[in-house]
């Protein structure tokens, strides 16, 4: 978690999603995230192991995501 550049990012295994419940909570659980305006990225350990670019691209798009004007919904 970047808390400066409001970002979370994460690394997902198949252990996370064997369970509906998990996986309901997880989507739960980023709504959330998202809507106290942080941006929210997942990769999977190959991403992270074999992929840094992908990572790096991804993570810098989260930062710019996060650090922009929160938007309230219009009533």
């Amino acid at each position: 978690m970047w808390r400066r550049f409001r970002t979370v990012a994460e690394v997902d295994g198949r252990m996370k999603y064997a369970s509906s419940v998990r996986a309901v909570r997880q989507l739960e659980r980023d709504r959330q995230l998202r809507d106290a305006g942080y941006a929210v990225v997942h990769f999977t350990w190959k991403d992270i192991t074999e992929n840094h670019r992908y990572v790096n691209a991804a993570i810098r798009e989260a930062f710019r995501r996060g650090a922009q004007p929160r938007r309230t919904p219009a009533a």
